[in-house]
């Protein structure tokens, strides 16, 4: 597990190669051009903030940062197409792809419709079995975040060995008013799919963020 001590310049450019290598760049809504200046213009932009978060220590158990594309670049269903896990892809619940128009950020979250990071992210491990609305209402305590379905993705994308502890929650993101977007595990599948809003099942933690940054201001 990576640790903010780590280089995180050398973190990023490994997440960059994979986003620009040939299996993304073919499913990509832009060229690898396009694609490669929006990742590099958001890197400096990173470095240009004197953010403590790219300083200080990780609390245990998270991850540095990640590079998330949102879907103007990408589409999720592609993204999560690309996730490995033991060697076999991601796939998507036909009943989320049905419901794929309804998806939005929960009210106040902001994202970017360029590419941009997600700091000091958490899997959930400390919240398993604890209902979504309840982990929001937590976050807000802590000062977090909720993940969104494209950060969600990101995150499976870049360490899929933590589907081995816990399927993951992105509250985030909702599918409707009653549903927010899932991956979990089917023996060496992971799947993308929702779940209940306001239940929580004791193999489900919902994940986490201290912080974004955009490339724009």
């Amino acid at each position: 597990m990576v640790r903010f001590t780590e280089n995180l310049t050398d973190l990023f450019e490994i997440q960059r190669n994979v986003l620009l290598s040939d299996s993304h760049a073919e499913a990509s809504k832009v060229e690898r051009e396009k694609f490669s200046h929006a990742i590099d213009r958001l890197w400096l932009r990173a470095k240009q903030q004197e953010h403590n978060h790219l300083l200080k220590q990780s609390r245990n158990n998270d991850f540095a940062l990640l590079i998330v594309v949102p879907e103007g670049y990408m589409s999720i269903l592609e993204q999560m197409k690309r996730v490995s896990f033991e060697d076999r892809l991601g796939c998507v619940d036909a009943r989320f792809e049905e419901e794929i128009a309804l998806l939005a950020n929960v009210t106040g979250l902001q994202t970017s419709p360029e590419p941009y990071l997600v700091l000091q992210v958490s899997s959930g491990l400390e919240n398993i079995g604890i209902p979504p609305f309840r982990t929001v209402q937590q976050f807000q305590k802590d000062k977090r975040q909720p993940l969104t379905i494209h950060e969600g993705v990101a995150l499976a994308r870049n360490y899929p060995e933590v589907i081995h502890n816990h399927n993951l929650v992105f509250p985030g993101s909702r599918v409707s008013t009653r549903y927010t977007p899932d991956i979990w595990r089917r023996k060496n599948e992971l799947i993308l799919s929702y779940r209940p809003f306001s239940s929580g099942d004791a193999r489900w933690g919902c994940a986490s963020c201290a912080t974004r940054i955009f490339a724009h201001s």
